[in-house]
């Protein structure tokens, strides 16, 4: 009788030491969740409140499953834990909301993803092909990426507004200037600087002007957050075209899109409320499409927009130029934007500089000498002088972090890239976000991003577009896995305000309200979170200008502000409403 061998039923089972390992992770990895370990990573104690041998039973049962499909379906098995580890990450990134932790894990993903065999990678997209993907499949699901898109960034941005979590610092600004657009047609905001001035006062933004007649048809701070929410959705019309024009299969067409809308630094941008810099990626898109397609008539009337835009505008265009003439793909196109680009910053910085709102160079301070004057001349000197300098500026925690939210969805392809002229398209990123020590400039939660995003999907769209399939594949789909997970980490919580706004839907309809109720020609001065909700107020300014108005508005809902106590102690006004920790408004008594 022939004994047993069992090195030979492992043999005939097929059963490799890789799968087993897969497996083990995979089935202890799913044994966290299910037992809710992944939503306690920072309690120590939460062990003692499970139950081991449970634990192992769960990890049994789904570890036989595991084995048991690696036997008999080890390609599909191999695509089903990609997915399954994908997954994972993204709930233990939402579940954790740290940046840090989100990169981590989007690291791994991409370690996974690039660990596995090209066969697989190629058997994969041979099967993605008998499904006959097209180009209308391909539009079909853009249009469904704008509609998700659009339907988050809004419902997000517009509870925003109705839960009183929206500044003076920036949208009490622009609701106040919305609404004098519609009644004189100038941009007069008192909010801004204390005092009555115009926008362009601060920054060369004439775009605004081509919201102004659907404000008129909607006069409403959300019509103002719904019109970003439908200008952000509206760039993936030229990121389709240009996908198209270059000639991407239809598989990764959709791969990039789903990679766009998730790209956690473009719904990021929208998160502080409407800004100008919201029509920078559709614009940047439409003109590099324009220019790779030779619609030059179209490409002048977009670049005339973007540098309506805001005065930095130019730099984003300068660069995109310097990038077509580098590289030799548009060089007389390329040639000429530069230079019109940089003519259009240096008008747009000459109408500002001189003023106490001149901005660009207050945000470069970090790299002006104490011998120098605050100005864009200091910051050149130190550009050129002082490299040791530069270096150690954009070598900080902060921004290495900024740094990797940004760039690890494209790490793969930035690594393999053959044509070192396209890194110039990184230019604006290092020049605005990473060289200023101005906080907000690197992070993905402010508007700053919008621009970087559309030059950096042109940088991958230009790496990927001549790759085989197999390459194209695993590029696309690692850009699409990496942004989900960095979005369930840093953005999807975003959408709770949703549900925090109807646990105290009351309170904030009240609010409401009493703001509504102070009568419309009286001026006000008010919390920093109520200005948005008193945009109808020609005269309107923020508790921090300490001016004293026909009325003061405080929020009892947040921690009183030194300048709202001396307000209070300089008894000037007495009571006129009050509903207790919610809301109170003085009426001005006089001296």
């Amino acid at each position: 009788m022939k004994k047993f061998n069992f090195g030979n039923l492992w043999g005939m089972l097929n059963i490799q030491i890789s799968d087993i390992l897969c497996s083990s992770l995979i089935s202890w990895l799913f044994m966290n969740i299910i037992t809710g370990s992944f939503a306690h990573s920072d309690d120590i104690n939460h062990s003692s409140e499970l139950s081991i041998p449970v634990s192992v039973l769960i990890f049994a049962v789904l570890f036989a499953a595991s084995v048991i499909l690696t036997i008999g379906f080890r390609f599909y098995y191999r695509v089903a834990v990609s997915f399954a580890l994908i997954f994972t990450a993204a709930v233990y990134s939402c579940a954790e909301r740290n940046s840090l932790l989100s990169v981590g894990l989007a690291g791994l993903i991409l370690l996974l993803l690039y660990a596995g065999r090209g066969t697989i990678w190629q058997r994969l997209w041979d099967k993605l092909r008998i499904c006959g993907i097209s180009p209308r499949h391909a539009a079909a699901a853009y249009i469904i990426f704008g509609v998700l898109l659009a339907l988050f960034i809004g419902f997000v941005t517009v509870y925003r507004y109705l839960a009183f979590k929206t500044s003076t610092f920036d949208f009490g600004i622009f609701t106040q200037m919305f609404e004098s657009m519609k009644n004189t047609g100038s941009m007069t905001t008192t909010v801004e600087r204390n005092e009555a001035i115009s926008h362009f006062d601060v920054h060369i933004s004439p775009i605004y002007y081509l919201l102004l007649p659907f404000y008129c048809l909607f006069p409403s701070p959300i019509t103002l957050q719904i019109a970003q929410a439908v200008i952000v959705a509206a760039s993936l019309i030229p990121l389709y075209l240009l996908c198209r024009h270059f000639r991407l299969h239809p598989i990764a067409v959709i791969l990039t899109g789903a990679a766009f809308i998730l790209y956690p630094a473009l719904s990021g941008s929208c998160f502080y409320d409407i800004h100008e810099n919201c029509f920078l990626t559709v614009l940047l898109l439409t003109l590099i499409w324009c220019v790779e397609t030779g619609h030059y008539k179209s490409a002048v009337i977009t670049a005339l927009a973007l540098w309506c835009v805001k005065e930095d505008a130019g730099i984003y265009t300068a660069f995109l130029g310097l990038y077509f003439f580098a590289s030799g793909r548009h060089k007389k196109a390329g040639w000429l934007i530069f230079i019109w680009s940089c003519l259009a910053f240096v008008i747009s910085t000459s109408l500002l500089s001189g003023s106490e709102n001149e901005v660009m160079s207050q945000r470069f301070s970090n790299l002006v000498t104490s011998e120098d004057s605050d100005n864009l001349y200091g910051v050149i000197k130190t550009v050129w002088t002082h490299a040791a300098y530069l270096i150690s500026e954009c070598i900080t925690e902060e921004k290495l972090l900024y740094l990797a939210l940004m760039l690890l969805p494209f790490a793969p392809v930035i690594f393999s890239k053959k044509d070192p002229t396209s890194f110039i398209l990184m230019g604006p990123m290092i020049l605005l976000n990473v060289l200023p020590d101005y906080v907000y400039m690197h992070t993905i939660n402010y508007q700053y991003n919008f621009g970087n995003t559309a030059l950096l999907f042109y940088f991958f769209i230009l790496a990927v577009k001549d790759k085989n399939s197999c390459d194209l594949l695993r590029d696309s789909s690692a850009a699409a896995a990496v942004c989900l997970v960095l979005f369930c980490g840093t953005k999807l919580y975003r959408a709770e305000v949703v549900s925090q706004y109807y646990d105290r839907e009351e309170i904030y309809e009240e609010m409401a309200e009493a703001l509504d109720s102070i009568p419309k020609d009286a001026s006000v001065t008010a919390s920093g979170f109520l200005t948005s909700h008193l945009y109808d107020h020609e005269e309107l300014y923020p508790t921090t200008s300490k001016k004293d108005s026909d009325y003061l508005a405080l929020d009892l809902t947040r921690d009183e502000t030194d300048a709202e106590k001396s307000m209070l102690e300089s008894g000037k006004y007495e009571l006129w409403y009050m509903r207790e920790n919610v809301i109170a408004i003085y009426k001005y008594a006089g001296d």
